[in-house]
């Protein structure tokens, strides 16, 4: 259609369908036609936001030998495709090229002509599927050592309110040099404001330091050396000084989000739909999702201190 480069630039997604009124292809659907098309890629890159995240990347791992794409939004003009295929030509090898093309996709977005994009943090980074059973195993290990903490505190201690101040979304409309991502009292790093996705590694490190809790420190460092394996190459900036890597994003969602019902949507839940992913069989995942009662930022109607 004479409207399909309009809208490509105005609704990015990984694969549009101007045929179908703007339907965007679901990663149940890619992971459907890779099995049809019985072929292996070399790289997949999704060139659009918040993609780079381990629900995405555990459903098509036996279908690439690496993954490319942002954690966080990617900013409108999206890569620059002359330079990576002269890199891919010029490079025998393809992490070399990868070397060259990342960073320089991140320090080009940051310094485009679009003023959001400047303000916004950036990120670009390509995973090894051969690692992805390994980071999964070991962050089935920190799910389940978050729960046993989580669970053995006493209701309404002081530690209790400052596990659920932690595990908050107190980061939302924060003032300060890091605008939506993080605050005084959270210790997750949203990669947008009104998006769920969290960087997983920061997540459970933050927490289990904050919380001292010596069996969630040790889960996360085994994580921790398998997410750098994974993650050979990546690149970021705008984001805080805690954060001088983006390692994956996992979805940190409230237990009332996750069972909110949808009746116009096939599946109505997330609940629902979690279950389907490859990422939940691999970890279980919503053995935390669907008792994560989360911490807010008190009200004028909510005195300071209290849990939601």
């Amino acid at each position: 259609a004479d409207s399909y480069p309009e809208k490509v630039v105005n609704s990015r997604a990984t694969v549009f369908d101007d045929n179908t009124g703007g339907e965007s292809i679901s990663i149940f659907e890619q992971e459907e036609a890779f099995k049809r098309a019985n072929v292996k890629l070399d790289l997949l890159y999704w060139d659009v936001c918040l993609m780079h995240n381990m629900e995405n990347i555990c459903q098509i791992k036996d279908y690439t030998r690496y993954v490319m794409g942002a954690a966080h939004l990617t900013a409108g003009v999206g890569g620059n495709y002359a330079l990576l295929m002269n890199l891919l030509e010029n490079n025998s090898n393809l992490m070399d090229a990868m070397k060259e093309y990342i960073p320089a996709m991140v320090k080009h977005w940051v310094s485009g002509e679009d003023v959001d994009d400047q303000k916004l943090a950036k990120d670009l980074a390509i995973s090894d599927m051969k690692y992805v059973d390994e980071v999964a195993q070991n962050m089935k290990q920190c799910v389940s050592s978050l729960i046993k903490y989580r669970d053995g505190l006493e209701p309404g201690s002081a530690k209790e309110l400052q596990y659920y101040q932690f595990n908050g979304t107190a980061q939302v409309g924060q003032k300060g040099p890091y605008p939506y991502y993080s605050s005084t009292y959270g210790k997750l790093y949203y990669f947008y404001y009104n998006a769920n996705s969290v960087d997983m590694l920061s997540a459970f490190s933050r927490i289990a330091t904050a919380v001292l809790d010596g069996q969630m420190t040790a889960d996360v460092a085994k994580l921790k050396l398998s997410v750098d394996k994974m993650i050979p190459i990546s690149h970021c900036a705008g984001t805080p000084n805690f954060l001088n890597r983006v390692s994956l994003g996992i979805n940190w969602i409230d237990k009332k989000v996750f069972e909110a019902v949808h009746p116009e949507l096939p599946i109505p839940t997330l609940e629902g739909l979690y279950s389907k992913l490859r990422f939940e069989q691999m970890v279980g995942w919503s053995r935390f999702l669907k008792t994560n009662n989360m911490y807010r930022m008190p009200t004028e109607n909510q005195p300071s201190g209290s849990v939601q």
